[in-house]
């Protein structure tokens, strides 16, 4: 873990608005609000991350966190030992300056990148763990981010994925949130997929699924990054397009099928024991084990106004 004696503390505190929910104790008292109202856990989002982590080794790892935000995954991942962090956005926003001075963890913080962009800025570097989470449904072409993000990993490496989900879904198939009768009404939502289909999607793009946690509506994977040869657990479609899709004349995409087969560039195996197929987290109880996140305790049951009672029609009568 990165020192941190004898760090500066600022004294201005960003107003905001915070997306995360970071508590800054002892560096400074102070804990930000983070988007969620008080009556849900802060970062319930990230909760299927905070579990997946658990069972990966960052100690010495070089780290992706693609569309940060306020950077908490980044700070959390810092802290247990990665070698280095690299986060990257969008935009820069001033609460994850200000959280990256504070904590003194020395993330590498890029802006003005997206997905596709992201290869060519960081000049086809690539990373041993990669974090993506909320990013999915905002993208106009889901597959193209799965693709890329396979690109950015080293072979054997491992991806952490957190996205909005069609729970009930059983087939593999993507929803078109603009065209819903029932949307989700952000102006930056996109899709929503089932199971099924962002689990091909992984297995087209040559990533092997070790895990899930799934915390209602949203689902987060634990991917690992293999040869196109070595995908013995997709289906036969999936297979042949690893194995003829580079022969085809007319089609290119954004993923070099023959490339990923001849790569040699290897990450060291970070699986920790006790790693789970498949676990569903139930927010209100989950209790987080990871650094910066702030303690939660749901607030008291409203009571119900006793009824008043009415007075009698007699009991007036009686006065007169």
């Amino acid at each position: 873990m990165p020192g941190r004696a004898g760090l500066m503390k600022p004294t201005e505190v960003p107003k905001g608005p915070w997306f995360h929910a970071i508590d800054f104790r002892p560096h400074l008292d102070f804990v930000s609000r983070g988007r969620f109202a008080a009556s849900v856990p802060p970062n319930h989002t990230l909760f299927g991350l905070y579990e997946l982590l658990k069972h990966v080794d960052v100690a010495g790892a070089d780290c992706l966190d693609i569309g940060t935000m306020d950077g908490i995954a980044s700070f959390i991942v810092r802290a247990r030992g990665a070698s280095s962090v690299l986060a990257t956005d969008v935009a820069a926003r001033e609460t994850f300056a200000f959280a990256n001075r504070t904590l003194g963890l020395g993330v590498d913080y890029r802006t003005d990148i997206d997905l596709s962009n992201i290869v060519d800025r960081l000049a086809d570097r690539r990373f041993d763990v990669v974090l993506m989470c909320g990013v999915l449904y905002h993208v106009f072409d889901p597959l193209q981010a799965v693709g890329t993000l396979r690109r950015l990993t080293r072979l054997n490496g491992l991806a952490l994925v957190e996205t909005h989900y069609l729970a009930d879904e059983r087939r593999p198939i993507m929803l078109f949130n603009p065209g819903d009768d029932e949307p989700i009404t952000t102006e930056n939502f996109f899709w929503r997929a089932s199971a099924s289909c962002l689990e091909a999607m992984f297995r087209l793009c040559c990533f092997q699924v070790l895990a899930k946690v799934d915390t209602g509506r949203r689902i987060t994977y634990l991917l690992r990054a293999a040869r196109p040869s070595a995908m013995t657990e997709a289906n036969a479609q999936t297979r042949k397009i690893h194995k003829r899709f580079m022969t085809l004349a007319h089609y290119r995409e954004n993923i070099d099928f023959t490339w990923l087969d001849a790569d040699e560039d290897m990450a060291a195996e970070r699986i920790l024991p006790g790693l789970k197929d498949l676990q569903t987290i139930n927010i209100r109880t989950y209790v987080p084990s990871v650094p910066f996140q702030p303690k939660w305790q749901a607030p008291p049951p409203r009571e119900e106004p006793k009824p008043v009672k009415k007075r009698p029609l007699w009991a007036s009568w009686r006065r007169g």
